[in-house]
């Protein structure tokens, strides 16, 4: 079991005598790549399998087998092993290269901007108001050119440290995200509510709250020209997921741009009213996905939106591996 197998293939002898913790340990280590699992049974073994045992296998092969059929099958799988491969090799690759690009822009960025300050500081009283004016604009787009790297890093590095799943109620993660949002609620003179059922979810509350500040933050901000911003997060059960809702009273999305909210540099409000980079909800997308959870939004064109986080609840967890 230690070989750098690229598939395995058990009968339920050998599987039975490995144990299947073991045989599960052997699997996760790989991840995120997949390492196939093929089990070769008869049909008067059949009945012996469990749920669990199903679990830990991605092909289950009746024997006896023809040859050619069994090679095929074999032959599938080292295959989508290789494209697994490659494609953690590429996205290694874009998360080095986005941690390099976001590092590397921040030094002369820093630079630039501390030049344009000597300048107007040393030139000051000696240059005309559009020599200054143009200094400071310098100053402002390397501000700006340096906050879009830190988001950049930001999204590159979600969830590199693991992700770390534990039971939470699902209302004190709401409550938390409220609470980190408190000097732009105050700002805003906005009212938040916390309301719905508090049912256990087994999440990680780091990746949780990435997703739900960025919800709140997006509904404080996204408001009409002195409106006050009225907002609900809502918890509740449905079946085996938890959501989270995030409802309020902004300026709301045209229907034909919902597709587009969740990718990244996507931005549909004018930037000079609504400043932005257009990644707070593609970073909430990813945390989303890698504590097994999704998002979802809707909304009506001048009235309002509701964004949604949706994670499973403990009970719909116990018998999952």
């Amino acid at each position: 079991m230690d070989g750098p197998w690229d598939l395995l293939i058990f009968d339920l002898s050998w599987f039975s005598s490995l144990g299947e913790d073991n045989a599960r340990k052997r699997k996760l280590l790989e991840e995120p790549l997949l390492l196939p699992y093929v089990l070769l049974v008869r049909q008067d073994q059949y009945a012996q399998l469990t749920t669990r045992v199903w679990s830990v296998f991605d092909e289950v092969l009746l024997i006896p087998m023809h040859r050619a059929e069994l090679l095929t099958r074999i032959f599938r799988w080292v295959k989508i092993r290789r494209l697994t491969q490659r494609l953690e090799a590429q996205r290694a690759d874009m998360e080095i290269f986005s941690q390099a690009i976001a590092h590397e822009m921040r030094a002369p960025l820093r630079a630039i901007s501390g030049f344009a300050s000597m300048l107007v500081e040393s030139l000051d009283g000696g240059i005309t108001p559009d020599f200054k004016k143009d200094l400071n604009t310098i100053e402002d787009l390397c501000s700006h050119a340096n906050h879009l790297a830190s988001h950049l890093l930001e999204l590159a590095q979600l969830g590199e440290g693991g992700v770390h799943l534990e039971v939470w109620p699902a209302r004190l993660l709401a409550e938390g995200a409220v609470k980190d949002c408190e000097e732009q609620i105050a700002r805003t003179k906005a009212r938040v509510d916390v309301c719905g059922e508090a049912p256990d979810v087994l999440a990680d509350a780091v990746l949780v709250n990435v997703v739900l500040t960025n919800f709140l933050r997006n509904a404080l901000k996204f408001q009409k020209p002195r409106g006050t911003p009225v907002v609900s997060l809502r918890v509740e059960a449905l079946g085996r997921w938890c959501r989270f809702s995030v409802e309020d009273n902004g300026i709301g999305i045209p229907s034909q741009d919902l597709s587009k909210l969740f990718q990244p540099f996507s931005r549909l409000h004018r930037s000079d009213v609504y400043p932005g980079f257009g990644l707070g909800l593609a970073t909430a997308a990813k945390a989303a996905q890698l504590t097994s959870g999704r998002v979802g939004a809707s909304s009506i064109a001048g009235k309002g939106s509701i964004f949604r986080l949706e994670v499973p609840c403990v009970d719909a967890t116990e018998d999952s591996p």
